[in-house]
């Protein structure tokens, strides 16, 4: 006996878009709106981060549509209230905001910009360390999605008066 099946994709981010979906042939697919086929850039690392840089282009591209969508989750995978900036992210993980992350420069999080914070975004920079994901955020002053040596020095600028932003 056959059974027939159908599902439906909304605001997804799927490699090689709907063509590398099999379908049986008792099956359907509803290819949904605000679909993408693009890299999501994830952060990557041991084993597998699946969080979202800075510059990922499924940020702000979910759906806050919940009467389409009433089971909308109100967090993601960490926990983090959905949504943080202007929209929905697709996925299970929910960015930080966008436009300036809140501790830029503060690696460690403890409240203060320090020389140790720019070691630590070399020691990143240089892959000798795998940071959370609130530690890249603050380790990436320039908001490119990755952290490299001009990072930590522009936070080791910051200890003597400058900002992540400015150029050294």
């Amino acid at each position: 006996m056959k059974y027939q099946s159908s599902l439906t994709v909304d605001y997804s981010d799927v490699q090689g878009g709907q063509p590398e979906v099999y379908v049986g042939s008792d099956s359907t697919l509803n290819w949904g709106a605000g679909m993408m086929d693009t890299d999501p850039l994830f952060m990557g690392g041991d084993p597998y981060d699946y969080h979202l840089t800075g510059t990922s282009p499924c940020i702000d591209a979910g759906t806050d549509d919940d009467v389409t969508f009433p089971t909308l989750p109100i967090d993601d995978i960490d926990g983090e209230l959905r949504p943080m900036d202007t929209g929905y992210d697709m996925g299970s993980d929910e960015a930080p905001l966008t436009v300036s992350c809140i501790h830029h420069g503060d690696v460690n999080l403890d409240g203060q910009v320090t020389a140790g914070d720019a070691q630590m975004a070399f020691n990143i920079a240089l892959g000798l360390i795998t940071p959370t994901f609130e530690e890249e955020c603050a380790a990436d002053c320039n908001a490119d999605g990755t952290v490299t040596a001009g990072d930590a020095q522009q936070i080791f600028g910051v200890v003597f008066g400058g900002s992540c932003t400015d150029p050294l």
